[in-house]
């Protein structure tokens, strides 16, 4: 284990709401912050996908990683902050997963769900493909036969097994939800956009010799039993239970941050340059994360960013430069009520996929090629 330095800050904040209303008081926010590198023994990690290629296991005792420089997977003890096995897959043939992984899930010890291209499926750690999900075989309630591209999929692995899958299309700038039953390889699906946060925030350049499509990431992600959607440029929270079944959607004002991207495209993108201010400009505002649940502290985390850019892009770049990222904290209680939001100021980036671990927020990062954690101890009173 390799111990960089720690922190200790106290951070008392005082939010203010619109001026028709009382003012409020932030609790205090003391947080402890540790960084920590990864033993990797000789091992060279995949870190080029650290948002999306890797997850936790249920116990939160250890973190596996998809490796695409030869195809396989990464375990990684977080008790002992070391790399301890892998396992090796195969691209093709009857323990195929697909040439292309898109997401990884850890099932239990020996099971793990991955998600390629074109197809996904449940395989032990000997790389032997136990069950291969069927989307394209199964049907709706109006016999249809299901169609079109899942950019990312979850299954949940209870007494009957479910899977949910994020579809998008971009000729009709939509987003749906699509929940199958493997057993009865039947599905549903579910519009997830009744904000129009994934459509309003599509930018493309209106020339057709010169065409370009950016989207907004959706994030779908499983917490406390929930599957939880959001978005990118939006804070509202879309909330299925683990059979499928649309619960809530949450929307709620944070204290330091736009609640959304401001944005009205009433005369088009005319160039690929002027696109390219647009999509900054939203990052200036406000970006979110996906929410965690910290089963410990009885609370779901989450994190959002703005950004500021360097006013010249190097050569070879199509964006410019960072120059500095504010990251701000939201706290909700076990309903998804939110409680409150804080500045971390001494938090420079949020760095690859994050998630809560023994009371305390762990953001996984690449410190110089090596896999490491920032660790935040937050506390509030």
């Amino acid at each position: 284990m390799k111990y960089i330095y720690t922190i200790f800050i106290v951070i008392i904040l005082v939010s203010c709401k619109n001026d028709t209303k009382q003012k409020t008081y932030s609790p205090d926010l003391v947080m402890e912050l540790d960084t920590f590198l990864i033993n990797q023994k000789g091992r060279i990690l995949d870190l080029n996908s650290l948002k999306f290629l890797l997850d936790l296991s249920p116990d939160k005792t250890t973190l596996i990683l998809y490796n695409n420089f030869n195809h396989s997977v990464d375990k990684v003890d977080l008790l002992k902050l070391e790399f301890i096995e892998n396992y090796s897959l195969s691209k093709d043939g009857p323990n195929g997963t697909g040439e292309y992984v898109s997401s990884i899930q850890i099932m239990n010890d020996s099971l793990f769900f991955i998600k390629s291209f074109d197809k996904s499926a449940i395989f032990n750690k000997n790389g032997k493909l136990s069950k291969r999900i069927t989307w394209n075989s199964s049907k709706n309630e109006n016999n249809e036969i299901f169609t079109g591209y899942l950019k990312s999929e979850i299954i949940c692995f209870n007494e009957e097994k479910i899977v949910f899958g994020l579809n998008f299309d971009q000729h009709k700038r939509s987003v749906h939800l699509n929940i199958l039953s493997v057993q009865s390889n039947t599905f549903t699906q579910h519009y997830i956009d009744p904000d129009s946060s994934y459509s309003n925030y599509i930018l493309t350049v209106d020339d057709p010799s010169d065409y370009s499509f950016f989207d907004p990431w959706v994030f779908m992600s499983k917490e406390n039993d929930l599957i939880l959607i959001t978005h990118e440029f939006s804070n509202e929270i879309i909330v299925f239970n683990s059979k499928g079944v649309h619960t809530k959607t949450i929307r709620y004002n944070p204290h330091l941050t736009r609640p959304k991207v401001n944005f009205k495209n009433d005369n088009g993108i005319p160039s690929i340059d002027y696109l390219r201010s647009v999509y900054l400009d939203f990052f200036e505002q406000v970006s979110y994360g996906p929410l965690v649940w910290d089963s410990m502290n009885k609370k779901y985390l989450r994190l959002s960013a703005s950004r500021k850019f360097s006013e010249t892009t190097k050569e070879g770049q199509f964006f410019p430069d960072v120059i500095k990222t504010d990251v701000y904290l939201s706290l909700f209680d076990s309903n998804l009520n939110f409680l409150d939001d804080f500045h971390l100021k001494n938090l420079t980036s949020i760095g690859g996929k994050y998630f809560a671990k023994d009371g305390k927020l762990w953001l996984t990062q690449n410190f110089f090629d090596e896999l490491g954690f920032i660790i935040i101890d937050y506390n509030t009173k």
